[in-house]
């Protein structure tokens, strides 16, 4: 869904790029003053740098989507548990 990181597959093989790529990735951590860090809904909202930057054009600025799809999913859990 990103443009970055990226590898030239002409220049070598798909295996090789997937596992550079995917080397590239395991290695970003979320910056410590992320908006998203400290989230309780977290889990709840598909939380995807990929997709933040594709809504942002930045990946460290939360999708306003994805977070209000979180907080409507705990929401609703919440009403599931008290039986409403």
């Amino acid at each position: 869904m990103v443009r970055q990181p990226s590898y030239p597959i002409l220049g070598g093989s798909f295996q090789q790029g997937w596992a550079e790529t995917i080397s590239l990735i395991n290695e970003k951590k979320l910056s410590v003053d992320s908006e998203c860090r400290g989230c309780k809904d977290k889990l709840l909202c598909g939380y995807c740098p990929g997709f933040f930057e594709m809504e942002n054009g930045s990946e460290a600025r939360p999708s306003s989507y994805l977070c209000a799809l979180g907080k409507l999913r705990a929401e609703t859990i919440k009403q599931e548990i008290s039986g409403g």
